[in-house]
């Protein structure tokens, strides 16, 4: 991997904590008006393969900046002896309010993008743990755009993962769980009249 540490932020470098290697690349790909963010990089070990999380929607997250759920998803990745951190969403558009993305309303060709780069990111690291955290947002936005990002990654083979589930069967949120919850196989499904649990 080309080392491009000087790209990276110090929030962002030192990110892993005391004694844990450097984030040595971050990248992010924003669309050019800054208000969709389709993917986001942190990479602190080459030739060895990242986690893939995908979320719900993305932060404000990039290559210069951290937030919480990405910081938690990196240290989760480092200790699991991964090689970096892969940040995909089922939608694009940046909010911090969950409220703020709804009422935004749908963007066809935003979304129609994300895809892409989510199928994009699995060929790339095809052999990388997908840990699929979307949460269980009651929005009916929420539970159909899940049950398409879910057929993407079954149809590519993979093994989805999550940090346990919530009483309704869905995936928790990575931002609010200690890193004692290991990572286990999620069997449940988002597809309509299919089981959450």
């Amino acid at each position: 991997m080309t080392d491009l540490i000087s790209t990276v932020a110090p929030a962002v470098r030192g990110m892993l904590g005391a004694g844990a290697p450097e984030v040595r690349l971050a990248t992010d790909d924003f669309s050019p008006c800054g208000h969709f963010r389709y993917r986001l990089d942190y990479w602190w070990r080459s030739g060895v393969q990242p986690l893939l999380v995908v979320g719900q929607n993305p932060s404000k997250a990039s290559h210069q900046r951290t937030d919480p759920t990405a910081l938690r998803c990196a240290r989760r990745a480092h200790r699991a002896g991964l090689g970096g951190l892969v940040m995909l969403n089922m939608f694009p558009r940046v909010a911090t309010d969950p409220a703020d993305l709804w009422a935004a309303g749908e963007d066809v060709a935003e979304e129609a993008k994300n895809m892409f780069t989510i199928r994009n990111a699995l060929i790339e690291n095809i052999d990388a743990p997908v840990l699929f955290a979307p949460g269980g947002d009651p929005h009916p936005r929420h539970r159909a755009q899940a049950a398409k990002v879910e057929a993407i990654l079954r149809g590519k083979g993979v093994d989805l993962l999550c940090l346990g589930t919530t009483a309704a069967g869905l995936p928790r949120h990575p931002s609010r769980l200690g890193y004692d919850v290991p990572m286990v196989p999620w069997t449940g499904s988002f597809a309509v009249g299919g089981s959450a649990a």
